[in-house]
C-alpha cells in the first residue's frame, strides 16, 4: 500500500497489512494499557521516514524490541540511524499538531500501524537532507573559501609582479646610465631678459 492510497481511502485499507520502509525516527517505550494481559508489560512508539520529501512518516506501535535496538543504549533510542522495514496492520490515519515556529497551518497526518516488531537492515548509508538546508552551509562556507583564495592569490600574484618590475626598471636604469653618461639638461637654469 502507498501512502497516498492510505490517505485517499482509510476505511477501504483498514485491517490490512501494511509495509512501511524506511529510516527509524526515534523509538519510545511506554507502559502497555491496562486491560492487556498481564504478559505485556511495555510498548513501543516510533516514526518510519520513508525518504519521500513531503510525506509524513508512518506512526508505528510494536510489542517486541529488536536486538539490534536493544543493545543501543537508551539515550540512544531518539536518533538510531537504522535502516527498517515494519509489517503492521493499519488502524487509523493519526493527526500530529503543527510544532512550534512551524509557517505551515495544517497538522502531519500520518498512517498508523500496529505490530509485533521491526526488521533492522542496518545503519542508514546517508543521512536524509533536514528541512532547515543542510547543504547550504557546506556551499557558503565553499563559496567564501573560493573567494578568499582568489583575493590572497591576487595579492601574492601583485606583490612577486611587482617585485620583479622594480628589479628590470632597475637594470634598464643601469643600462640607460652606462650608455649615456652625459646630462642631457642643462646645467644652470636659463636668466631671465
Amino acid at each position: 500500500m502507498l501512502f497516498p492510497h492510505l490517505l485517499a481511502q482509510p476505511e477501504v485499507h483498514r485491517g490490512k497489512i501494511v509495509t512501511a520502509r524506511g529510516e527509524l525516527m526515534g523509538v519510545r517505550e511506554e507502559a502497555a494499557p491496562r486491560f492487556v494481559g498481564p504478559d505485556l508489560k511495555n510498548i513501543y512508539t516510533c516514526y518510519i521516514y520513508s525518504g519521500t520529501p513531503g510525506v509524513a512518516p508512518y506512526a508505528a506501535a510494536f510489542t517486541e524490541l529488536p536486538d539490534e535496538i536493544n543493545d543501543l543504549p537508551p539515550h540512544k533510542w531518539d536518533e538510531p540511524n537504522l535502516e527498517v522495514t515494519f509489517h503492521g496492520y493499519f488502524l487509523s490515519l493519526v493527526r500530529f499538531p503543527v510544532e512550534k515556529g512551524k509557517t505551515s497551518r495544517d497538522d502531519t497526518i500520518s498512517p498508523y500501524l500496529v505490530g509485533r516488531s521491526l526488521t533492522v537492515h542496518g545503519k542508514m548509508k546517508t543521512p536524509p537532507p533536514t528541512e532547515e538546508g543542510s547543504y547550504s552551509y557546506p556551499i557558503i562556507l565553499s563559496a567564501v573559501g573560493g573567494i578568499v583564495a582568489v583575493l590572497v592569490l591576487g595579492a601574492l600574484l601583485n606583490v612577486w609582479l611587482r617585485r620583479g618590475d622594480r628589479r628590470i626598471q632597475s637594470r634598464l636604469a643601469q643600462v640607460r646610465d652606462k650608455h649615456n653618461p652625459f646630462n642631457v639638461e642643462p646645467a644652470e637654469p636659463p636668466r631671465e631678459p
